[in-house]
């Protein structure tokens, strides 16, 4: 539970958010410890200050509110007192540490603001490149630009964050050489490269400034070689590359030319969270299903098989999924109760189940109280309410 501390009662988590995004007084008060795992031994990506691959969860010192999903080999996350840290992988500057290669093995601080979102779910680490959200409405971004996926009108890498202009930002996501975001009215802005048309602009050219995309009301957004979003109706849409059949619209092109969308395209059903992995979609909806589709060579879509899917296809039964977060070749998902689970190829220990075993449908991670999991490459990470 999350207790507010302007008005007398006490609040669910999802009640707590809705009222920050209408700009109601409710002030979220959760304090998180974060847990990490997985793949660690180049780079130190599980922050621990080692680089040992661990194969279950370790608790990573600190006080923590909100993580990004990470795409490769770093990972980056917010403290309760509003600073942003990262660690992992440095090459090309995605840290946001002033250095141009260097890698830390156990969370830094990028810069000394302590104005940085602390809502979950807001930031992102892409391939090469990050964008965060501060708490008063800008966008900054960092790292590798060589197509433009900074949004700073050039092709300049920058190791410490750049603004983007504008001061209603509240969500980014970042793919291998995009980059999209969600303004406070419900539009949606992309931009980078565009050779399959990922960035949902109706053509393939690339753009090194945010470009708006068609829809309103947009609500979440997600992105990994394809984008999709869900608007405050459920409606879940997709677009881009296509190779394994991830935008879910029933098509699979495995080898040229391939069944992109340059098109937010719509795919049936009432949504409430969506996640997309290397090549693999995962969405949640209103009734509280969880669905799955693409890539599934090593059992990542939890559908006990190893079939590719190019359509949404239910995992299990359960209806009491809420959170569900796409790692490299492993998946994970959070339940209303607190509970965790994990299922797909769990190379070094990126499932977090203490072995190395290949899983096609989910299996409990240890715990209770667990919330905001996010995958990356080869493990992820997640916070425990205390």
């Amino acid at each position: 539970m999350a207790i507010t501390n302007k008005e007398e009662g006490v609040w669910i988590l999802d009640e707590v958010y809705n009222k920050i995004n209408q700009g109601g007084i409710w002030d979220y008060t959760e304090i998180y410890e974060m847990f990490s795992w997985g793949y660690s031994q180049y780079s130190g990506q599980v922050g621990d200050n080692s680089r040992t691959n661990r194969s279950s969860p370790m608790q990573i010192p600190g006080n923590w509110t909100s993580l990004a999903h990470s795409r490769s080999t770093y990972r980056c996350a917010a403290k309760s007192d509003g600073t942003l840290w990262s660690w992992g992988y440095g090459q090309f500057g995605r840290l946001g540490q002033n250095q141009a290669s260097t890698s830390y093995s156990s969370p830094t601080q990028i810069g000394s603001g302590t104005d940085w979102s602390t809502q979950p779910h807001i930031h992102s680490c892409g391939q090469h490149h990050t964008a965060a959200v501060k708490q008063d409405g800008t966008l900054w971004m960092w790292g590798q630009n060589t197509n433009g996926q900074l949004g700073q009108s050039n092709k300049t890498k920058y190791s410490s964050p750049v603004q983007i202009p504008g001061t209603t930002w509240s969500a980014a996501s970042c793919t291998y050489s995009q980059a999209g975001a969600l303004k406070t009215d419900g539009t949606l802005w992309t931009w980078g490269s565009n050779n399959y048309g990922e960035l949902g602009l109706g053509n393939k050219t690339a753009y090194s400034s945010p470009k708006q995309v068609s829809g309103s009301n947009i609500s979440k957004l997600t992105g990994n070689g394809v984008f999709m979003y869900i608007n405050t109706s459920g409606d879940l849409y997709s677009w881009g590359f296509n190779r394994e059949g991830q935008l879910g619209h029933n098509q699979q092109s495995p080898s040229p030319p391939f069944a992109c969308k340059v098109d937010p395209t719509q795919i049936p059903g009432s949504y409430k969270d969506v996640c997309t992995g290397a090549e693999q979609a995962f969405a949640v909806k209103t009734d509280g299903t969880a669905w799955s589709w693409g890539h599934n060579s090593w059992g990542e879509l939890g559908l006990n098989d190893l079939t590719f899917r190019s359509s949404p296809t239910q995992i299990g039964t359960d209806t009491t999924w809420d959170d569900i977060s796409a790692g490299t070749n492993s998946t994970f998902g959070t339940k209303t109760d607190g509970t965790l689970w994990a299922w797909g190829r769990n190379a070094s220990g990126g499932g977090a189940l203490n072995d190395n075993v290949k899983y096609s449908s989910p299996v409990q991670i240890p715990g209770t109280k667990w919330t905001n999991v996010e995958g990356s490459f080869y493990g992820g990470y997640a916070l425990k309410s205390t």
